[in-house]
């Protein structure tokens, strides 16, 4: 029998890579959403129980992981406690390339404070309670 009239497997079907989203526009939207249920899981943090910290490491990579990790376990073992609540505003776009999410936002603690057991406020009354900060959102796992 020849080659050419044998029949030819179907080729394996090959997995391709499909973008998160299908504009810049939603990608936008879904990082500025993503950035304000992080705040709202992070300002549902309880100081006094370290229990109440596992679901902000879950929004988190990296540095701002490590960073989180040590800030919390910090304010918990000096016994501080937090009143108000962290916004942020003034969400801006840079960048949507590759599932990755570049944004500049103003983060707002105008109404946080940070006591200790005497219920003394650890935080300069002349400290800068809003900061710009330039934040990246990666696909979770």
């Amino acid at each position: 029998m020849l080659a050419a009239c044998t029949p030819q497997p179907d080729p394996k079907p090959t997995p391709t890579k499909t973008a998160l989203f299908s504009s810049d526009a939603e990608a936008f939207k879904a990082a500025e959403e993503t950035y304000a249920e992080y705040l709202a899981t992070l300002n549902e943090v309880d100081l006094s129980d370290a229990r109440t910290f596992e679901p902000v490491y879950g929004w988190l990579t990296d540095t701002a992981l490590g960073s989180e990790k040590k800030s919390l376990s910090t304010y918990h073992a000096e016994k501080v406690h937090r009143t108000g609540l962290t916004k942020f505003d003034a969400f801006s776009p840079i960048s949507y390339t590759d599932d990755v999410v570049i944004a500049d936002l103003c983060l707002d603690v105008s109404a946080v404070d940070l006591l200790n057991e005497n219920n003394e406020s650890l935080l300069q009354p002349d400290r800068a309670t809003r900061r710009g900060l330039r934040v990246t959102f990666v696909e979770g796992d």
